[in-house]
This record gives structure tokens, C-alpha cells and sequence, in this order.
């Protein structure tokens, strides 16, 4: 196994799922930095430098490759959404799966998003790296975290 490897896991019988054997044909290129799994459980996205992959879980395919220059870092809860780091500009943003139109922009690594509007850190907020990043059950708070 490498960190460039993808890897599903059925936690209950502590084993990798069949997916994951498929993902392995599907391996990314440089070391994956973010993982997220959809809430209902049947899609996850893997992140690298080069962009973002979304997978199947039911059967490890790859259903999508975005390269936007941002990581996902969390599905919302709608299962229509997601939330992805850009480390160049030093913003999070909520991008509609389908059509990868921007929803919201707010700074990071360190905001909290409520609602409709950001809520900005003290300071400028894109002092480090991103490093987790966490969305409440109802979609309506994010919380990133960076390591400065």
C-alpha cells in the first residue's frame, strides 16, 4: 500500500469492502491529502495536489475527476454539495456536485460558515494549512481548522 493508494472499509466487519479492491486499479498520482464519504454512504472523494476524485462505493469506480486546484474536504448532508479547500487563494467553498457551480465562498483555513454568510477569524485567516474540517448533520455549520 501507498499514500497515493485509496482504500474502502466496512467498519462493522473491520474488512475492506469489494470496492476497494476496485479503487486500487484507480490509484492516484500523487499522495491523497483528504478523504470524505457522503452522508448517506454511497459516495466518497479522495484529494491529491492535482485535484479531487469521487467514488462509487458501491463498486469502487471512479465516477468523477475535478481538477480546480481545491481538495474536498466534507459532502454536505444534502448529498447535492460539497466543500472544497482552495489552498491557493485561501478559501473554502461549497460547489453543487452536478455542475460544480459555486454555492458560497468564505476564507479560511480558519472560518466558520453559518448559514447563508461566513464568518471570519480574526485576522486574515489564511495565515496556515488547512488541516480538518468538519460539517454539522444539518448542513448548516462547517468548521475548518489550519496548523499555524
Amino acid at each position: 500500500h501507498t499514500e497515493r493508494s485509496v482504500r474502502f472499509w466496512d467498519p462493522i466487519a473491520a474488512e475492506e469492502t469489494p470496492a476497494s479492491a476496485a479503487a486500487q486499479a484507480e490509484a492516484h498520482a500523487r499522495v491523497v491529502v483528504d478523504v470524505a464519504v457522503s452522508a448517506d454512504g454511497a459516495a466518497a472523494a479522495t484529494s491529491d495536489a492535482a485535484g479531487a476524485r469521487f467514488w462509487d462505493l458501491a463498486t469502487g469506480r471512479q465516477t468523477r475527476h475535478v481538477a480546480l486546484g481545491e481538495r474536498v474536504i466534507a459532502f454536505h448532508p444534502d448529498g447535492k454539495s460539497y466543500f472544497g479547500f482552495c489552498p491557493t487563494w485561501g478559501v473554502v467553498r461549497r460547489r453543487e456536485l452536478g455542475s460544480l457551480a459555486e454555492v458560497r465562498c468564505f476564507p479560511a483555513p480558519v472560518a466558520v460558515w453559518a448559514g447563508p454568510r461566513a464568518v471570519p477569524p480574526p485576522g486574515n485567516g489564511n495565515g496556515g494549512r488547512l488541516v480538518t474540517a468538519a460539517v454539522s448533520p444539518d448542513g448548516t455549520r462547517v468548521a475548518a481548522a489550519d496548523a499555524a
